[in-house]
């Protein structure tokens, strides 16, 4: 499973990342704080930080050293990634079910780093969407659309 998706460049060049600082998961956000459809939202998990960028700029950024725990919760038709900050718990994403088990290896992950590790969690389970169309991944571990495409797009020859 991803747990590191491909960032837009517009996205990576507004980071400000200190010399020992890297990236440990970028995650789509797919559903904004109004409950409606995001696009182009990102959460991204670094050695240090925690990033919330909506689409346009960066909502919110928490530093790990002033978190206390994270979460992932399974709600109606989606989940909610919490962090406590400060003492305080906040939402820090809304996530549409397809992402439910992806944020629940990122809040362990972000849980890792809290405690002063450095370990990155990994995922050995298959994708379940399609990273190309974003339809469900059957049994076979392959989009059988995107795959019938790109068997159709061959020339005869090439078969």
């Amino acid at each position: 499973m991803i747990l590191r998706y491909e960032i837009p460049n517009k996205i990576t060049e507004n980071i400000k990342m200190s010399d020992d600082e890297r990236i440990y998961y970028a995650v789509p956000i797919d559903i904004d704080r109004y409950a409606n459809r995001a696009n182009g939202a990102y959460l991204i998990v670094t050695t240090t930080r925690i990033l919330v960028y909506d689409g346009e700029a960066f909502e919110n950024i928490y530093e790990i050293k002033d978190c206390g725990m994270a979460k992932a919760e399974a709600k109606v038709g989606g989940g909610i990634l919490i962090i406590s900050h400060n003492g305080i718990e906040k939402i820090v994403a809304h996530y549409s079910a397809k992402h439910l088990v992806r944020y629940a290896y990122i809040a362990r992950g972000i849980n890792i780093l809290i405690s002063g590790r450095f370990e990155e969690v990994e995922s050995r389970e298959y994708e379940k969407i399609c990273p190309v169309c974003g339809r469900a991944i059957g049994g076979t571990g392959e989009c059988t659309r995107c795959w019938f495409k790109q068997a159709s797009d061959k020339s005869p020859k090439d078969v």
